[in-house]
């Protein structure tokens, strides 16, 4: 009787490994020194970081994966000084950010990837605590700071989305322009009980002007005011309207 033969074959499974790929984007500077990007952060389509380079300091960056694209924003404190920006925030498509100003005070600042649109969003009597926790919540941004020397409290900035033109209110009666303004403005209203009252306040309800109004028509120069958001009345008899307006 003749046996079977069994033939064992060993089949040996050999791991495949798929690599990705790690490229330089930009030698931003170039060994022996290094730039130390930190605080990557993306805001809309714009990939943020900073930087620190001999020729501008510690300043805002931006990259979109390329060399020729991987730029400074804005040399914040112009030269070698640093302008020092950190804790960066993604909110409403742009980039907010905390940086000195030319007094060396840590400021709210906001970005839209080009210089011109990097700017500080509050000047005024504000300084951002060194840890200010930024958290958004709907339209409005929540941060520790002090305002008008109130120590470090709980504050919000309300950004506005008003444009250079007229600020259309006329379903108020009310039409107010340009907003944002370097000073002149015009208020066309249509208000019962005349004579009418403009009255100019700042965020934490102190008086800066208020002046009674022409009919129909008013014009003002706030030049001369700190640039910063502002709130204006119109007082009519038992009527008020109000708003904000951006000095420049």
């Amino acid at each position: 009787m003749k046996r079977a033969k069994i033939t064992l074959i060993l089949i040996f499974l050999v791991p495949i490994f798929i690599f990705g790929q790690v490229t330089l984007v930009k030698d931003i500077n170039p060994l022996p020194a290094t730039s130390e990007p930190k605080r990557l952060t993306q805001a809309g389509t714009i990939m943020y970081f900073t930087s620190s380079t001999i020729g501008y300091g510690s300043e805002l960056w931006r990259s979109d994966g390329t060399e020729a694209g991987t730029v400074i924003v804005k040399d914040i404190y112009p030269g070698s000084g640093s302008g020092f920006p950190h804790d960066l925030l993604s909110f409403n498509n742009n980039l907010y950010f905390v940086a000195i100003d030319e007094n060396g005070i840590d400021k709210l600042w906001k970005s839209d990837g080009t210089d011109s649109g990097t700017q500080l969003v509050f000047d005024g009597d504000l300084i951002v605590s060194p840890s200010p926790y930024f958290t958004p919540v709907n339209d409005d941004l929540y941060f520790v700071g002090s305002i008008a020397n109130s120590g470090f409290e709980l504050l919000k900035y309300t950004s506005l989305t008003t444009g250079t033109g007229k600020e259309d209110l006329s379903d108020r009666g009310m039409l107010i322009y340009p907003n944002p303004t370097t000073g002149p403005i015009t208020i066309k209203y249509n208000m019962e009980g005349a004579p009418a009252t403009f009255c100019l306040l700042d965020l934490i309800g102190k008086k800066i002007i208020e002046m009674e109004m022409t009919p129909d028509l008013f014009q003002i120069n706030l030049k001369g005011i700190n640039p910063g958001i502002y709130i204006y009345q119109v007082k009519a008899g038992n009527s008020v309207l109000s708003g904000k307006i951006v000095l420049k």
